[in-house]
């Protein structure tokens, strides 16, 4: 699947794309939760369970965390704290400025008092300039990345492959669509090539069920890893309108998909899928499994049957 396909799916979308471009995360807080998004406390059990099967018997340093599509860096700000998204929300809705300087400030404070674990660090990769400002001015992640790899000719430099090299754990809530195998590819020729946790280098992604996984399936098998889609499905938000609401089902019934689900409580879900090495990828599953158990059924719907990758179907060769 190329740019031009995820475009034709992002048609149905409604966009937030100039909510990432303000100096503060305000706005895009705002509009996140005018739509009930809460994809970021529903993925968060499953990141830190990944988190602390990835520390080292004898730490050295951080579980890194690179964030792609980190925007002003949520999920990063989630993990280290023992904070919801709405009250991550809510602070920034009553307890901030809109001047940045201030709210840069406002914001370090309360994360420091919030601060539930130090052994992570997250690296963030966006192409919103503002959002990796604040995100890291802020501290709400460790380290940024401006980039847009899905342009012609843009590339990673040297220190940003470094960085990349240095992560444990590749995290995604909600970009695959908006990024395709252009960027993804770049990022795993690098990533986890300096790991010395217990899993070796993973990844965890929520992916709208709009959108096909199976071209970054394949760019996973490329590079070594097995991928899966769990059978977890986690409500991303309600629909902006009622032209998205139908574009969406429209879509998905052009697929095959059943659409009942998303009818019937106007919700759009998204999809858990991982990523492993071979020898490492049952107790990632396993650790995923564990989770489940012991969330509410509204965090993980569990309508679909498991979907495994194998390198049969993505690269030609066989595992299963």
């Amino acid at each position: 699947m190329n740019q031009s396909n995820y475009d034709e799916q992002n048609r149905f979308k409604a966009s937030f794309h100039a909510a990432y471009a303000a100096p503060t995360p305000h706005r895009y807080l705002h509009n996140m939760t005018a739509v009930d998004y809460r994809m970021a406390d529903y993925m968060n059990p499953f990141l830190t369970a990944v988190v602390d099967a990835s520390v080292s018997p004898s730490p050295q340093r951080p579980v890194r965390i690179f964030d792609l599509g980190c925007s002003y860096g949520v999920s990063g700000a989630l993990l280290k704290t023992d904070c919801s998204y709405q009250e991550l929300a809510k602070f920034f809705r009553c307890e901030t400025s809109l001047e940045y300087s201030l709210c840069v400030t406002e914001s370090k404070r309360w994360l420091e008092s919030h601060v539930a674990r130090e052994d992570v660090e997250v690296v963030g990769f966006d192409s919103s300039a503002e959002a990796i400002r604040f995100a890291t001015a802020s501290r709400m992640i460790d380290k940024g990345i401006t980039r847009n790899l899905e342009e012609n000719e843009s590339e990673l430099t040297e220190d940003e492959r470094s960085l990349i090299r240095q992560c444990d754990v590749l995290l995604s809530t909600g970009v695959i669509g908006y990024v395709t195998e252009k960027t993804v590819n770049p990022i795993l020729d690098e990533f986890g090539h300096d790991v010395r946790g217990p899993l070796g280098a993973v990844a965890i992604m929520s992916v709208l069920e709009l959108f096909d996984p199976e071209p970054i399936a394949k760019s996973f098998a490329e590079h070594g890893y097995r991928f899966g889609q769990l059978p977890i499905r986690m409500p991303q938000r309600r629909f902006a309108d009622e032209e998205e609401r139908e574009g969406v089902l429209e879509a998905l019934r052009d697929r095959g998909e059943s659409t009942a689900v998303q009818d019937s409580e106007d919700q759009m879900f998204a999809s858990l899928c991982v990523a492993a090495h071979p020898q490492s990828f049952e107790a990632l599953t396993k650790r995923m499994s564990e989770v489940v158990e012991t969330l509410p059924t509204k965090v993980c719907v569990g309508h679909k049957e498991p979907t495994t990758f194998s390198e049969s179907k993505v690269s030609g060769s066989s595992v299963e």
